[in-house]
């Protein structure tokens, strides 16, 4: 019951946040593609410069086909959104940590995609999905269900990140499943794209680069000088109780956060922190660990 509290203020405040922001600037293009004969307007998702599940434009169409007669637009291009957000919330609240919880529910990074039409919570889902695969429990059925969701309309970075972390578990069937629908949207993208003039993105001051990163995962930003501290003490929490674990979470938190700047940047698409958004939970999750960690030595001190 408190689980189901928790998602559905997040949610009730997000619709009201919602309904009072205009559509922006980079939502205009999908608006104008929902209102175009089907396939046409997914050929051209599809062939953009850059690959996209077809799932997250497929939603959007029939968010219109539903809703566009029923409620306003700033509403109905945005369910998607605000549903991979409170998916977000709910594996947080599954992995049991205050901290953890709070920092989702209270991330300005959260509150300012899950607002817009944007996949960019797609994307902290998938990493969110992938970190609790890793460190939580979950049941098969669990599992299968939160799978689905992601293979649906998931980021494709979030894809590869639950795939990694199914090939540590030696979950073959559920990484194979994940790698058939990468490869794909890839193949599909890869024959159809159109061709983009390049754009030359500028590589960022690597610490310009840290900053800006590290300030969207702990975000409000002025919370990374007090998050990065305790992530540290969590990291080595983590590798003390198992130095395996450690790694792979590291390998994770990487795939989540750099290798997302490094394939834009190959892409020739301008740098932008919002790559790294699937570092949120994982980053937040450590980050609880060395939260809890200093709260134990100083009950111990005491």
């Amino acid at each position: 019951q408190m689980m189901i509290g928790v998602i559905f203020l997040w949610t009730a405040i997000h619709l009201y946040l919602s309904i009072h922001r205009s559509i922006v600037v980079d939502e205009t293009s999908k608006f104008k593609y929902v209102f175009m004969p089907f396939w046409e307007a997914l050929k051209i998702h599809l062939s953009e410069r850059a690959p996209y599940h077809p799932g997250e434009f497929i939603q959007e169409y029939l968010f219109r086909i539903l809703f566009n007669d029923l409620m306003p637009a700033e509403i109905w291009t945005r369910i998607s959104s605000l549903t991979y957000g409170a998916l977000s919330l709910y594996l947080a609240l599954k992995l049991k940590n205050k901290f953890l919880i709070a920092g989702v529910f209270f991330s300005a990074a959260m509150t300012s995609f899950a607002t817009t039409s944007l996949i960019n919570t797609h994307l902290i889902y998938g990493g969110g999905l992938a970190y609790y695969l890793l460190i939580g429990d979950p049941s098969e059925k669990e599992v299968r269900v939160l799978n689905i969701l992601n293979l649906i309309a998931g980021h494709i970075f979030g894809l590869c990140a639950a795939t990694l972390i199914f090939v540590y578990k030696k979950r073959w069937l559920y990484a194979l499943s994940n790698i058939a629908v990468l490869a794909a949207i890839l193949i599909i993208h890869f024959a159809i794209q159109r061709f983009f003039p390049q754009t030359h993105a500028p590589l960022t001051n690597p610490f310009e680069a840290f900053r800006q990163i590290a300030g969207m995962l702990a975000n409000p930003h002025g919370a990374s000088y007090f998050a990065i501290p305790l992530f540290i003490l969590g990291f080595f929490t983590l590798y003390r109780k198992s130095a395996l674990r450690a790694l792979q979470y590291f390998t994770l938190l990487f795939s989540m956060t750099i290798l997302p700047v490094v394939a834009a940047y190959l892409g020739d698409n301008p740098y932008l922190p919002r790559h790294s958004l699937g570092g949120i939970i994982p980053f937040l999750g450590v980050a609880a660990l060395g939260f809890e960690s200093l709260q134990s030595r100083l009950r111990f001190l005491k």
